[in-house]
């Protein structure tokens, strides 16, 4: 069993091959059981790079949802912060009117 010189190895009627050992008696190109492993392990690697694939997507679709947002409440957040500094002028100016008025200074 296992890698031989750097040879893939093969199974062939429930055993295992090394491909440099020849072909197992009995065993032809079109013997099913020969084409069964290669084609469960071809099965299963589009099975593995299909998960992997709809995990990126995943994570891809995530992040862009994640910018945008972060997107959004900056741009949110930019408006709320000016209106705050709109505000707390007003309420500077408000003051000032207020205590010039009642002639006294401000504590």
């Amino acid at each position: 069993g296992g890698r031989a010189g750097g040879l893939l190895d093969r199974r062939v009627d429930g055993r295992i091959m090394s491909s440099s050992a020849g072909a197992a008696p009995n065993s032809t190109p079109s013997d099913p059981s020969s084409r069964t492993v290669p084609t469960e392990s071809v099965q299963r690697d589009w099975e593995e790079r299909e998960l992997t694939e709809s995990i990126q997507l995943g994570v891809t679709q995530l992040m862009k949802f994640l910018n945008d947002f972060d997107s959004t409440i900056r741009d949110k957040l930019a408006v709320l912060n000016g209106k705050i500094v709109r505000m707390e002028r007003r309420m500077t100016l408000v003051e000032a009117t207020l205590d010039s008025v009642n002639g006294a200074p401000s504590i």
